[in-house]
């Protein structure tokens, strides 16, 4: 498998039958996933560089330093065109508490609904309001304030906080991507699926490939190891594991056993 194929594949400009021709290709081999992680490095290095010349050109040198918005370049450079997505400001704790205690001063009946931290049974997943990523027939790259890196793929949309509070780092996606997700102090990273359906892992990489068609997810765990579940089914998986998750069942077909 040539760097060229790898990169195309990476970028989604494969037909069907050849992405399938890869995946299997990697999923032969330790040898050829430890030559695909490389790759992948390679080619999300590329990316995460374009993004900040891009940025530069239109904001200026200090555009790499501040997160005032992230704006999505013109379609010509690959990504969705005209998309503007300001950065969630957190609010200012000692100004809310004096507003609310100045309510209750006053005998005003107060109900505070906080969201610290997320908690799936009782559909509070979120710990903030989250930045929107959509992609069309183009391959967007988002980098999370933890390190890690999502190659979110055609006709997908992703939802990510602009900066992930202590605890579990929860995000959720509707179509396609390929996660590189970094160790952080044994966080939790947990991806949302359609369905409410989940992916859980601290660290590694993973691709999840969604169809909505049938309502299943393909899932290739290209490093660590991972739990994809939902509230019927709970499958762990470990690098090298191939396998498409129903993501209403919670059933797990492997294709390919972990290593």
């Amino acid at each position: 498998m040539t760097e060229e194929q790898i990169f195309a594949y990476l970028n989604r400009s494969l037909s069907n039958e050849e992405m399938i021709e890869v995946d299997l290709w990697i999923a032969k081999s330790s040898e050829n996933m430890t030559y695909f992680n490389e790759l992948r490095k390679k080619w999300s290095a590329q990316k995460k560089l374009q993004y900040q010349l891009e940025r530069e050109a239109k904001y200026g040198s200090s555009a790499t330093k501040s997160r005032q918005k992230r704006e999505i370049p013109s379609e010509g450079n690959n990504y969705n065109s005209g998309t503007t997505i300001p950065e969630i400001k957190k609010p200012n704790k000692i100004i809310i508490f004096a507003f609310f205690a100045g309510l209750i001063a006053l005998g005003g009946a107060i109900s505070v609904f906080t969201a610290v931290k997320a908690e799936k049974d009782s559909g509070e997943y979120y710990e903030s309001e989250m930045l929107e990523l959509i992609t069309t027939d183009q391959v967007d790259v988002a980098f999370l304030s933890d390190g890690s890196s999502i190659t979110v793929y055609d006709h997908s949309t992703f939802y990510y906080p602009s900066e992930f509070e202590d605890g579990d780092r929860n995000v959720e996606l509707i179509g396609s991507a390929y996660f590189d997700i970094v160790y952080d102090n044994g966080n939790d990273f947990i991806i949302k699926l359609p369905y409410d359906s989940y992916v859980e892992t601290t660290d590694g990489a993973v691709q999840l490939t969604y169809d909505d068609v049938s309502g299943t997810t393909e899932v290739y765990v290209s490093e660590g190891s991972i739990k994809v579940y939902n509230d019927e089914e709970k499958h762990r998986m470990t690098q090298g594991a191939f396998g498409t998750f129903n993501n209403i069942t919670g059933e797990l077909e492997l294709l390919t056993e972990g290593f």
